[in-house]
């Protein structure tokens, strides 16, 4: 299992009034059961071949029967997730009290 990654800064854009954005676990990932490699795909955008990331997945997602893992890299800058406390993270706004962390 790899190491947990930096959490990345909150989303630019302002959260809706009378939230935060805070880091929350994202129930519909998790870490990586078993080895796969990254699915990230790359194309020239000319031709039908793909280069894969080919880095060992850090967190999967199932979609219907598939279950699609990416690198730590690409869960960050493509979905904007992160690994912290053994779990998939993300940034969700929550309604602002005195007792938000």
């Amino acid at each position: 299992m790899s190491a947990p990654l930096d959490r990345p800064q909150p989303p630019r854009v302002a959260p809706p009034d009378g939230t935060i954005w805070a880091a929350r676990p994202d129930p519909t990932w998790s870490l990586t059961t078993q080895p796969r490699d990254c699915r990230h795909a790359t194309s020239d955008g000319h031709s039908r071949r793909v280069n894969r990331c080919g880095q060992p997945a850090t967190a999967e997602y199932e979609a219907g029967v598939q279950t699609y893992g990416y690198c730590g890299e690409h869960l960050r800058g493509r979905y904007g997730r992160w690994v912290e406390n053994a779990q998939v993270m993300r940034w969700l706004p929550v309604p602002t009290t005195k007792d938000t962390p």
